[in-house]
């Protein structure tokens, strides 16, 4: 594949699948996206159906599928749909954070294992509230970034206005606490008619966080939103091992002037000559990108 963005064939109306999630292997690359089986059981905020499974991809090196298969999610997933799934490293085990949601619409962030077992919800002791439709309040979170410090693991809940991060106490009963919490002091570059309505966090999480030694620093992708016209953008950031923020590149990477509506980024990995993301395209396709490293800008 060269440089560019390739688009993946979508489902069999009404099933879909978006957002996809890769990470590399010895033979190319490994995958997987959101799937629903007929979205005509969901409508924000109205009613939902349960959704336990994904699609898992393989792919050889230049993103050619290589297999596809629908996999059941196990554990206890009765009554929940999942979505949005992002790959991380852990004491070299691969797991995957997930959003899911309850048939009240609560939305909490729980972990896959390799195996797509669900090992259960991950406990902070403070879940967001915000109110939707009809002011109905229900539990809101999501896009939880996850990397791995000296055999520690973190997340970051928010990036702006603080940036707030949150270490594992117990994995085995996946509780965190909170261990930074600092204003960014670059939030004035991030255009402010596009930031989230939300009180706790003024952008959304997109990628997990890599650790450049030639920067000194975690780079990582947060987006903001054009809700009218359905479009995001997607804006390099990094912070020190400290967790201090180092930069935040006041122009998008993934601009919201590209063709796609709500093309939406949940991985990006360096490779020698290109960055490469992926995601979804209008909730229903899912894609990657490959963009040649010279164009990727540290400011």
């Amino acid at each position: 594949m060269t440089s560019g963005i390739k688009l993946f064939d979508k489902e069999i109306s009404p099933a879909v699948s978006h957002n996809l999630n890769i990470f590399k292997t010895k033979h190319g690359y490994h995958g997987i996206a959101r799937f629903d089986s007929d979205v005509r059981r969901t409508v924000f905020m109205e009613k939902i159906g349960p959704s336990n499974q994904l699609v898992e991809f393989v792919f050889d090196k230049d993103f050619r599928i290589k297999s596809k298969i629908i996999k059941n999610i196990t554990g206890k997933t009765q009554d929940f749909k999942f979505e949005d799934y992002r790959s991380f490293v852990y004491k070299e085990k691969t797991y995957y954070c997930v959003a899911y949601i309850d048939k009240h619409f609560n939305t909490y962030m729980g972990l896959l294992d390799s195996e797509y077992k669900f090992i259960g919800n991950i406990v902070t002791g403070s879940d967001y509230m915000m109110s939707f439709v009809n002011n109905k309040k229900v539990y809101w979170e999501k896009n939880w970034l996850f990397f791995e410090q000296s055999g520690d693991l973190y997340f970051v809940y928010s990036s702006n206005p603080n940036l707030v991060i949150y270490k594992c106490d117990n994995f085995q009963n996946l509780t965190f606490s909170k261990v930074v919490d600092k204003v960014n002091p670059f939030n004035h570059l991030l255009p402010q008619n596009e930031l989230y309505f939300s009180s706790n966090t003024t952008t959304g999480g997109s990628t997990n966080p890599v650790y450049f030694k030639n920067l000194e620093s975690y780079v990582y992708l947060i987006h903001t939103k054009i809700y009218h016209q359905r479009r995001y953008n997607h804006f390099l950031i990094g912070f020190d091992i400290d967790f201090n923020i180092t930069f935040l590149n006041p122009f998008p990477l993934v601009s919201s002037a590209i063709e796609y509506g709500l093309m939406f980024v949940t991985s990006m990995l360096y490779e020698k000559d290109y960055v490469i993301l992926s995601g979804g395209i209008e909730d229903n396709q899912n894609f990657v990108y490959k963009i040649p490293r010279n164009r990727v800008k540290i400011f």
